[in-house]
């Protein structure tokens, strides 16, 4: 602390680099109130004029934040672990009835190449999200931060009826995951769904095939 009075009153460059604590909280990210808390606690380094301005050094508060409050994570790479059918398989095991009507179309996750997509989230053998994608990698990584799934199922299709395909989907579905959209579908025609051999029934709200 007498290294820092002394600076203070007679070092001019150091008197430049001084700043306020509205300033200085703006240079941390830590709150006005927490480093005020801080400061009068005598923790953090600053000046006192007249016991009230509290003045920080913008080198000093920054390089005590890192040290003292600033805990710095690597991160780790996400793992995406999914069990899904692959085209081909005898008898097709663990997909959802609704979906056995385009089950030689469902493809497996690594067999995929930035191709428009339509894909469901499943979890415990019920469709929990239905979606498009142009990559479906980078879309199934943002989903595992709020989605519980265990497995994905997905088909090609043309890019230009992308929106049309999971509109009905979700329409009829309704997974949980999807409840937000089901609203905003708008006006849905339903004979793409029976081009892929799904027939939608209204009054329950689920697709058979």
């Amino acid at each position: 602390m007498a290294e820092l009075t002394k600076a203070f009153f007679y070092d001019p460059k150091y008197l430049r680099d001084m700043c306020s604590i509205e300033d200085a909280a703006k240079l941390t990210q830590v709150s006005v109130p927490r480093l005020r808390d801080l400061a009068r606690a005598g923790f953090a380094p600053c000046i006192f004029i007249d016991a009230e301005v509290i003045r920080f050094h913008r080198k000093d508060i920054m390089k005590w934040v890192r040290e003292n409050l600033t805990t710095i994570q690597d991160g780790k790479k996400i793992e995406i672990s999914l069990n899904v059918m692959d085209p081909g398989a005898a008898d097709f095991p663990d997909i959802p009835d609704v979906l056995m009507p385009i089950a030689s179309r469902l493809r497996s996750v690594k067999d995929n190449h930035k191709c428009p997509v339509i894909y469901f989230l499943v979890s415990e053998n019920q469709i929990v999200y239905v979606g498009q994608s142009t990559n479906l990698f980078s879309r199934l990584m943002s989903h595992r931060a709020d989605k519980k799934f265990d497995r994905v199922l997905f088909f090609k299709y043309p890019r230009e009826g992308l929106t049309e395909v999971e509109n009905a989907f979700i329409r009829f579905l309704k997974p949980k995951y999807n409840v937000s959209q089901n609203a905003e579908c708008g006006e849905i025609h339903f004979t793409v769904l029976d081009e892929l051999g799904i027939k939608p029934t209204l009054n329950e709200g689920a697709f058979h095939g």
